[in-house]
């Protein structure tokens, strides 16, 4: 599994949790037990336990049921605690996540965080993709939904079957679980803006 996937299965295990701690509160707030909030949401009682646990992959579709059943707007249960100011990110202050590497010890992209380390409804990363870079050995493939934005350069992606090519100001969303990757073949580096969540429909 690759650095990149291991990140996104923690991200999404933490996010799971988050919310299950929520659903769990937010019920026993309103003295539901979790076969009556099950009866209420259209939700089985076995998906519901496994929320509240932190476990599996809910869907939007189960959540937004899930936070109708319980009177909560959408933005609370996937809200992040914390004060407002740790949603700041300075330039000089960026993570720098683990690169992702070509084969045969190529070039690397190198991989910025632009939201906080803490979020973990969503991520926005800034990659700069070198000339020449291409990860078709080891494609992505991880459980979220992902959208990017070309900044500068030229970008080529491989989605399943389908084979795009990206310039500046070109933009492209596409679910992670299908095998993709990304290939540079210009003599020029690319910097794209790329949003990840967690969640697919």
């Amino acid at each position: 599994m690759s650095a990149r996937s291991i990140e996104a299965t923690d991200e999404l295990n933490r996010t799971v949790a988050a919310i299950g701690t929520i659903v769990r509160r937010e019920r026993k707030r309103r003295r539901l037990t979790v076969d009556a909030l099950a009866k209420r949401s259209g939700v089985s009682f076995g998906r519901i336990s496994e929320l509240e646990r932190g476990l599996g992959n809910p869907s939007l579709q189960t959540l937004q049921r899930v936070a109708n059943s319980l009177d909560l707007p959408m933005q609370q249960l996937l809200a992040d605690q914390g004060p407002d100011d740790e949603h700041v990110v300075r330039a000089d202050q960026r993570y720098v996540m683990s690169e992702y590497g070509a084969q045969d010890a190529g070039p690397s992209v190198r991989r910025e965080l632009l939201t906080p380390r803490g979020m973990t409804t969503l991520q926005v990363i800034r990659s700069t993709v070198p000339p020449h870079f291409t990860n078709e050995h080891a494609p992505f493939r991880h459980i979220g939904t992902e959208s990017i934005f070309v900044v500068e350069g030229v970008l080529e992606i491989v989605h399943g079957k389908r084979e795009v090519t990206l310039r500046s100001g070109d933009a492209m969303s596409y679910r992670c679980s299908v095998p993709h990757y990304w290939a540079n073949s210009t003599d020029r580096r690319c910097v794209l803006i790329g949003s990840f969540s967690p969640f697919e429909d």
